[in-house]
């Protein structure tokens, strides 16, 4: 009797175990971009993603996201290149932000700024990130904050 009880305890722990929510499960997640730019909300849409076979082996991972309104006046698009799989504090090392708006144009990396990053996924599932920064360029200052993505591939990298 003791030994079915034992049993039964074991496959449930087992159940709830395999069960319980994984951070890198996509079934669970929804793909998001959010932030705030200069003050103002923005939520941008996952345009696409690409691993690089480097020279040393290693891979290179890109990540394309953009907002886009119906006037090409008015466009703004982030990239981020990394190691694929890297995951941890301020280790993106290219946190490229283009806007165009009104005739006026900021591109540049973040990461020559002042910016801050946490990879918490990076994995042929998903990617998960929380960063903010400001970069000072040509005299114009853009400030990022309270950035979230959550970019739950539609395909898996194989």
């Amino acid at each position: 009797m003791v030994k079915k009880a034992v049993l039964l305890i074991l496959a449930i722990t087992c159940i709830i175990s395999c069960s319980s929510s994984n951070d890198d499960n996509p079934e669970d997640a929804v793909t998001s971009i959010t932030m705030k730019i200069d003050g103002v909300p923005h939520t941008f849409q996952a345009l696409g993603r690409g691993i690089d076979l480097m020279e040393d082996g290693s891979y290179k991972l890109h990540l394309n996201f953009g907002k886009y309104v119906t006037s090409p006046y008015q466009e703004q698009s982030i990239v981020i290149i990394m190691k694929y799989k890297k995951k941890g504090k301020n280790v993106i090392p290219e946190f490229i932000y283009h806007r165009y708006v009104d005739g006026v144009s900021f591109d540049g990396n973040f990461v020559e700024g002042d910016f801050e990053s946490n990879v918490s996924v990076n994995s042929n599932k998903r990617f998960k990130a929380t960063a903010s920064g400001s970069l000072t360029l040509g005299g114009q200052t853009v400030t990022i904050s309270e950035l979230k993505i959550n970019y739950v591939y539609e395909d898996p990298f194989d």
